[in-house]
Parts: C-alpha cells; sequence; structure tokens
C-alpha cells in the first residue's frame, strides 16, 4: 500500500518577478513527481518552504503552526534546513526543483515524527552498519589492507582483490557472525605496515568476498533496504548470482529469472516470490553488494513520459496508413 500524500505550501518573498514566475512554472510541471503535493500560497508565515530574495533574513522563523519553516535563499541557491545545507546549481533543472522538494518533504515528515526512537536507530548501528562498512571499502577498490572492527572482533579486507581473512587463531565463521549480529557501530581503518607484517607472518591465507558480501546483504539488512536503494524503484538483475557458491532460498530462486528479464518492483518480487517484504528486501541488498543491481525509475514517472509521447506516434501510424489507402483508392478508381 503506498503511503499517503501530504499537501505542503510554498510562498516566494523578496525574490524578483521573473525567479518568482520561473519556480511556479516548475512547480506545476514537478508536482506529478515529487513525493507530496505541493501548492503555492501569498502569506509566507503560513508556508512550510519560503523561496528569499536579495535582503529576505536568512533563518527560519516560526509559524503558526509553531514550527520553523525551510528558507531557499534565491541569491546563493543555498537551500538551509535544521542547521543543514542542500546545494542547488546553476542553470536550475526541473530535476533540480523535484530534488529540492522532496528533501523539503523528508525533513518535514522527519519532524513530525515523535523523538524518541530507540530500536531503529540500534539498527543503524548494527550489522546494517558493518554491510555498508564492507560496500565503501570494495567501491573504493583501493590495494590496501583495511580493517573493520566490531563487537572486538576484527576482519582485514582487500578491496583491490576482493578478498578478506581473519588471524590464525581466530574462526572465520564466529568472527563473521559475531560482526553481523554487533549492536556497535563498525570501525574501518587502514593496516601500518608493521600491522600487515604481522599478519603475513600469522600465516592468514586470504578468501574471496563474495560470499561474505552475500551474507552480510541477508543477515546485515533487518527488513530495509540500503541508502540509495528506495522503496518504490524497481530493480533489475544484470546476471544470475553464482548460486553454485551463495547459499539462496527457494523463493529467491523463483523470483531471479522475473529480475533478470525485466525490472520489478518490491511488491511484484514478494508476490513472485511468494516470500515476504524482508526477505526481498534482504535478496536485493545482498545482489547490491556484488553490484549484480540496476536501480531503474519508479513506473509513476515512466508512465507519465509514455503517456506524453504515445498519442504523437499513435497519430503519426494514422496518417501512414491513411496516405497509403487514398493511393490504392485512387489506383482503382473508387
Amino acid at each position: 500500500m503506498s503511503a499517503m500524500l501530504s499537501t505542503r505550501r510554498v510562498a516566494v518573498s523578496g525574490a524578483r518577478l521573473r525567479s518568482e514566475l520561473l519556480f511556479r512554472s516548475m512547480l506545476r510541471v514537478s508536482n506529478t513527481r515529487t513525493q507530496d503535493t505541493w501548492t503555492f500560497c501569498d502569506a509566507s508565515n503560513e508556508a512550510d518552504v519560503v523561496l528569499c530574495g536579495n535582503g529576505t533574513p536568512n533563518e527560519a522563523v516560526p509559524r503558526k503552526s509553531g514550527a520553523k519553516q525551510i528558507l531557499v535563499d534565491l541569491s546563493d541557491l543555498d537551500t538551509r534546513v535544521s542547521g543543514e545545507k542542500l546545494r542547488l546549481n546553476e542553470p536550475i533543472r526541473i530535476t533540480d526543483v523535484i530534488a529540492l522538494l522532496d528533501a523539503a518533504s523528508s525533513r518535514l515528515a522527519q519532524r513530525a515524527r515523535p523523538q524518541a526512537e530507540p530500536q531503529p536507530a540500534r539498527a543503524e548501528n548494527g550489522s546494517f552498519a558493518f554491510a555498508l562498512a564492507l560496500r565503501d571499502l570494495f567501491a573504493n577498490g583501493s590495494p590496501d589492507v583495511h580493517g573493520i572492527e566490531a563487537n572486538d572482533q576484527v576482519l582485514y579486507v582487500i578491496p583491490a582483490s576482493r578478498s578478506f581473512f581473519t588471524t590464525e587463531s581466530a574462526d572465520d565463521e564466529e568472527t563473521v557472525s559475531r560482526l553481523l549480529l554487533s549492536a556497535q557501530a563498525a570501525k574501518t581503518a587502514q593496516l601500518k605496515r608493521h600491522q600487515i607484517r604481522e599478519l603475513e607472518q600469522s600465516g592468514a591465507l586470504p578468501k574471496p568476498i563474495n560470499a561474505l558480501l552475500w551474507r552480510a546483504g541477508h543477515e546485515g539488512s533487518q527488513g530495509r533496504l540500503l541508502p540509495g536503494l528506495g522503496e518504490s524503484d524497481r530493480f533489475h538483475l544484470k546476471r544470475w548470482p553464482d548460486f553454485g557458491k551463495l547459499s539462496h532460498t527457494p523463493g529467491e530462486l523463483r523470483l531471479t529469472p522475473y529480475l533478470v528479464r525485466a525490472p520489478r518492483t518490491l511488491d511484484e518480487l514478494e508476490t513472485i516470490g511468494k516470500i515476504s517484504r524482508a526477505e526481498v528486501c534482504a535478496y536485493i541488498n545482498a545482489c547490491a553488494l556484488l553490484d549484480l543491481i540496476e536501480v531503474k525509475a519508479p513506473v509513476s514517472q515512466v508512465g507519465s513520459v509514455i503517456a506524453k509521447t504515445e498519442p504523437v506516434v499513435v497519430k503519426e501510424k494514422r496518417k501512414v496508413f491513411s496516405g497509403v489507402l487514398g493511393s490504392i483508392r485512387a489506383i482503382l478508381g473508387i
């Protein structure tokens, strides 16, 4: 079930008429593609977001509801949100406006949530952090040796060779399990030369990383997608995972050919694989950590483009067919 859209208000204060008209026109175009529905209002103190021109005070002011506003400074295109900055680059494109409004929607929704949420915070710093640390290290492709530490356990990885190892005295299976189940944030650090020499002298042998990344995606997901993967996105599998070496479930085996053929949503994968949303997320995360996943735009965005182009194509086909029929009639003397 899709989330209910909220209606947000945006106002312009102290900006030139040209800037105001530009944003009004962009808002009309972008409104079908933003997370929430946005409307213009004349009273800036009633707006959620205010587009400010030169000379407008550049700090949030209380609204009638008591909440602070999000201000967008049109002079330097710098958006201030609770002390954070989200930057727009010139020339402004419609995609930039959509990203800006969606960022504002996320901040406004975050403010409306209760402040005390201990369990999600724990999950954010737990085993999910280990999967992210692995992903970031191997995306870097560094030839250096790095250590990942959590819960008094250390795993050593070499991104360039896509391998990992532990010390001779440690059990690989136990070390990985403790890292994945850790309630602490994973810490990464590049090893110094004397530390690398000590590892070499210990007789530790590097092992391929793919099985570890696969396991980290499954066990470290906790029912959530990795950052950068959206709930409304469609996912396409570049190629089959090596199921001969990677553990998998019957449900994952069922949905894999569908993922290879065409992009699929999470809802579709739940139905095809006959598995839970948490299991789907774990499988997508595991494939993403192995760089097997391509992320496609949501169906709503693709559908809007098709809807705009389809009438033109149909009209052209009709014109061609009518011309052919006219020629046949002329030859037959009809």
